[in-house]
């Protein structure tokens, strides 16, 4: 008798939170949560890289406003988000 072995694909990082949060609304909190990061982040870094001069790489001058803004919103958003989670618990 032969058994069939089923080999489970590999989850990528939205299965693996659908498996570990079985709320969806938690789920959407944390999805949202870890994009509002990733825009902070990123937005911070770029902002960094406008103003700091790194040997050896040429510096791009570029118009910091739309980032600025997306840095601003982002961790005005990261706050109202904690400052609510500390008020609920």
């Amino acid at each position: 008798m032969s058994e069939e072995v089923k080999q489970e694909k590999p989850k990528g990082p939205i299965g693996k939170l659908k498996d570990k949060i079985e709320d969806a609304d938690e789920q959407l909190a944390v999805l949202s949560t870890l994009v509002r990061l990733g825009i902070l982040i990123w937005s911070g870094g770029i902002l960094t890289l406008n103003y700091v001069t790194i040997p050896g790489l040429p510096q791009q001058k570029i118009d910091p406003t739309f980032i600025a803004s997306l840095l601003a919103c982002s961790r005005r958003s990261a706050s109202r988000r904690l400052k609510n989670l500390v008020m609920v618990r």
